[in-house]
C-alpha cells in the first residue's frame, strides 16, 4: 500500500511510504507555499510514482504555519478528488515520542505545547520551570535553555513511524487545520474592531 504524506507545517515536505517502508522524502527550504505542488510532483517523477500509485495519504494538520496547514490540504483534496484514495492525519507533535509535555516553536514569544490530553499556543513565559520539556527543535531548546527551563531534544520519528503509531483516519468533508491560536490577521482585525469600538 503506498502512501503520499503531505506536511507543510514547518516547511515543505512530502514523502512515499510503501508498505511501511519509507522510499523517499524530499523538502524544501523554499517557504512559498506555491512550489509545493512542484515539490510532489519532482518526488513523484524521480520515484516513479505517479498519483495513480497512491492508496493513501497522510496529512499533516498542524499546528504550524497557517498558510502551509491550509495549502497540504487543499493538495491533499484536490489530488484525491477524482479517486478513492484514503485520507489519514497526523499532528505535528507524533514528531516526538515522549512522555514529556512537548514544545514546537510557535510564533514571536508562544510555543505550541502538547501536556497529556491538552494543547495549546502558549506564552513561553507562562511555561513551568520546574517542569520537563521535550522538543525537535535545537533552536526552540537552546532559546529556553537560556530562559531557564528544563528541555531535551528528542529524536524526530519518521514519516513511516507516524503512519504506524500515530495516524488516524479522516473523511474528506472533515480534513481541516488544527488551529491553536488564532492568525495575525484575525488579531488585526479584532485590534481594529476593538479601536473602531465595535467589540
Amino acid at each position: 500500500m503506498a502512501t503520499l504524506v503531505l506536511d507543510a507545517a514547518f516547511g515543505l515536505k512530502t514523502a512515499i511510504i510503501d508498505n511501511g517502508k519509507l522510499v523517499i522524502e524530499n523538502t524544501s527550504d523554499e517557504q512559498a507555499s506555491d512550489k509545493y505542488m512542484q515539490l510532489i510532483a519532482s518526488m513523484l517523477d524521480s520515484s516513479n510514482y505517479s498519483i495513480d500509485d497512491i492508496d493513501q495519504m497522510l496529512i499533516n494538520i498542524g499546528p504550524g504555519s497557517f498558510t502551509g496547514l491550509r495549502v497540504a490540504l487543499a493538495v491533499a483534496k484536490g489530488l484525491g478528488f477524482r479517486s478513492n484514495i484514503k485520507y489519514l492525519t497526523f499532528t505535528s507533535f507524533d514528531y516526538v515520542d515522549s512522555k514529556k509535555a512537548i514544545l514546537l516553536p510557535g510564533f514571536s514569544k508562544f510555543v505550541y505545547l502538547k501536556s497529556k490530553n491538552y494543547s495549546d499556543c502558549v506564552a513561553i513565559d507562562s511555561l513551568d520551570i520546574n517542569k520537563e520539556y521535550a522538543t525537535v527543535s535545537l533552536q526552540l531548546k537552546e532559546k529556553l535553555v537560556e530562559l531557564g527551563y528544563n528541555v531535551t531534544i528528542e529524536k524526530t520519528q519518521n514519516y513511516a513511524d507516524i503512519l504506524k503509531k500515530c495516524a488516524k483516519n479522516a473523511q474528506i468533508s472533515c480534513l481541516e487545520p488544527l488551529y491553536l491560536r488564532k492568525s495575525q490577521a484575525e488579531y488585526q482585525r479584532e485590534n481594529k474592531l476593538k479601536n473602531n469600538g465595535n467589540i
